[in-house]
């Protein structure tokens, strides 16, 4: 798997299919096109994990309805962002301006930064999430939930992508300081 690539799985619901929506890239002034050769080797590893979380949410929905269906999820394959976006232009647009937005804001961050984005298309007008970011670095991972709602108001969508970022960057500051504290301590006691 490449990074800033559309990926699309088919979740299989007994009878009923869904595409499964998967991107991943790495941001931040490390991350920037063109500056260092990224390594995409983490990518097929945060791509296995979403599949087993939205698996296990999907199976634990049918479980306690006793309605007997598995969940399985096909193969992925690569697809552009126009396919994407006709396959559900009312969710998919969203989400694609969702990524833009993201890599803008957590673009000028000072270390490299993977982004994950996931998403299903919500046969279930009760499916209050859609849309799922993860943001992580070397220190920590922050994500945020997304509504269709969230989605398509985009001062909402900034914002909670803004306060995944601060969390994650809040987390680093947080690590940074105990090693430093550790460090620190050590040398005094040598």
């Amino acid at each position: 798997m490449l990074p800033d690539r559309y990926y699309e799985a088919e979740v299989r619901e007994g009878p009923k299919s869904r595409p499964f929506y998967f991107y991943a890239s790495t941001v931040g002034s490390a991350g920037r096109e063109g500056t260092h050769p990224e390594d995409a080797s983490w990518i097929a590893g945060a791509y296995e994990s979403a599949i087993q979380e939205i698996r296990k949410r999907l199976q634990d929905e049918h479980d306690a309805a006793r309605d007997g269906i598995a969940v399985a999820v096909s193969e992925p394959r690569e697809i552009s962002a126009d396919e994407m976006v006709r396959q559900n232009p009312r969710l998919n647009v969203h989400v694609e301006e969702a990524i833009k937005l993201a890599k803008h804001e957590v673009g000028f961050a000072l270390h490299p930064i993977h982004m994950v984005w996931t998403w299903i298309r919500a046969d279930d007008p009760k499916m209050e999430i859609v849309a799922w970011l993860r943001l992580s670095d070397d220190t920590g991972v922050s994500g945020r939930g997304f509504s269709a709602a969230q989605l398509k108001n985009s001062a909402i969508m900034e914002r909670m992508i803004i306060q995944a970022y601060r969390d994650l960057l809040r987390y680093r500051s947080q690590r940074q300081m105990m090693d430093m504290l550790a460090t620190s301590a050590a040398s005094e006691g040598d």
